[in-house]
């Protein structure tokens, strides 16, 4: 993994790289000073705050989402936890309604009774009561366009779907590389389960029979009996009629060994952890460390990017975070003299007065003078210089607004230079962007 700070550092170097062309090039007719002043400007709204050259875009993902909200949900009868969202069956809906809670907190789902629901990357799947399939969200690769007719088992992927109709011949559709979307033809299946980029089931006799990627070996046929299976980033795991867990494909993080002597009742995999639920209620991990095991009344695990649910017998769901062992939450904030600034990547002295934080989801905020007062009141919202949090993309990996300058000759030419992350098209994708932003003297911006 890449180190974030080492790659800040980076990106801070390269915005100032820019910045000194920026700087050489012809200038303005220069405009006259503004008055010193120790008042931090107002805010620049994101409609005003127009970069050279820069094209509107569409809003930003979220962070990191609360998983608190699940809670308000009531008792789910199911749930799947998708790489954008999560996503359950409500148990006290006469109607069970499908619900999601995506990275924003924002309540969404699906109309209609449901007997099984299903969250990818950007879509998800319902499989209706009456055989029906819908689905909602990004269809990139034809993800929301489901079959006609009647199905009686679902399963999604990353970018794909497959399900199985009454015969057990399967359907799949959406994103098709390396295959993932051509199920043999003359199988039939009693289970079918997607991963990142192979779909696997359940066949005659119970055995494995795989299509797709198979770069580390994780679509290899496997002799059963199986009677359930889980399928991962590039790894696979079933579970035979004993309880033991089988797996085969990437072992990076030791994702595809489980324990040896442990019986489960249900299994689920992620990019580089495996989880399954015990007849006895815990929940065991194995793969990315630490492992994340729980105890309790669970009945299923469900493991995603960064994350992992436990299904409680109540109906209630925990999640928790696997590289850390704590709660799944928003980022720790940070606080600065008494304020409060929320992953600040970058701090300067403004000009007009105070010290100017940079945030990594498109925000420069202004850490005034005044210091707190006798009873330690604290300011828990700085003053805003600026505000393009609409225009950044952010904040997985190393994305946000990395690094902010200020014209070196600021009094004549109040520019602020960023460089932020742009999301393309292409949801996996990104790119770097330095733009310039002008700061006029009623706090205004060009």
């Amino acid at each position: 993994m890449t180190n974030p700070i080492s790659s800040l550092a980076n990106a801070a170097l390269l915005a100032l790289a820019l910045l000194a062309v920026a700087a050489c090039a012809e200038r303005p007719v220069p405009a006259p000073a503004p008055p010193p002043t120790q008042t931090p400007p107002p805010p620049i709204s994101a409609a005003a705050a127009k970069p050279t050259q820069t094209p509107a875009r569409a809003p930003n993902p979220a962070p990191n989402p609360s998983w608190k909200t699940l809670a308000s949900l009531g008792a789910m009868s199911q749930i799947s936890l998708g790489h954008h969202a999560i996503c359950g069956l409500r148990l006290d809906d006469a109607e069970r309604n499908a619900v999601c809670i995506n990275w924003r907190d924002a309540e969404g789902g699906m109309t209609g009774t449901f007997t099984q629901i299903a969250a990818g990357k950007d879509f998800q799947c319902g499989l209706r009561s009456d055989g029906k399939i819908v689905c909602q969200g990004l269809n990139i690769y034809g993800e929301t366009e489901q079959p006609e007719g009647e199905f009686r088992a679902l399963a999604v992927g990353k970018r794909h779907a497959c399900a199985l109709d009454p015969d057990g011949k399967a359907v799949c559709w959406g994103q098709n590389s390396h295959g993932r979307a051509d199920p043999p033809p003359d199988e039939t299946f009693a289970a079918i389960a997607a991963g990142h980029s192979h779909t696997c089931g359940i066949a005659e006799f119970g055995n494995l029979i795989c299509w797709g990627n198979d770069s580390l070996g994780q679509s290899q046929p496997a002799e059963g009996p199986f009677i359930a299976l889980a399928l991962g980033n590039k790894h696979t795991c079933a579970l035979r009629p004993s309880g033991e867990a089988f797996c085969q494909g990437d072992d990076s993080h030791g994702q595809s060994s489980p324990p040896d002597s442990t019986v489960f009742s249900q299994i689920s995999a992620g990019d580089g952890q495996t989880c399954a639920a015990t007849p006895d209620g815990a929940i065991e991990c194995w793969g990315a460390e630490p492992i994340s095991n729980r105890s309790g009344n669970f009945i299923s695990a469900s493991v995603g990017y960064s994350k992992t649910c436990a299904h409680r017998a109540d109906g209630y769901v925990e999640c928790w975070n696997p590289e850390s062992e704590s709660e799944a939450a928003p980022p720790i904030p940070v606080f600065l003299a008494g304020e409060e600034f929320d992953q600040p990547v970058e701090m300067f002295p403004w000009p007009r007065g105070g010290l100017a934080i940079v945030e990594r989801e498109g925000y420069v905020k202004i850490r005034s003078a005044a210091k707190p007062g006798p009873d330690g009141e604290t300011n828990p919202e700085p003053p805003l210089a600026l505000d393009i949090s609409s225009r950044v993309y952010c904040c997985h990996s190393e994305r946000g607004m990395l690094s902010a300058a200020l014209d070196p000759d600021f009094a004549d030419f109040p520019f602020i230079y960023i460089y932020y992350s742009v999301q393309t098209l292409n949801p996996d994708s990104f790119f770097g962007r330095l733009s310039r932003f002008r700061v006029s003297d009623e706090g205004g911006g060009t």
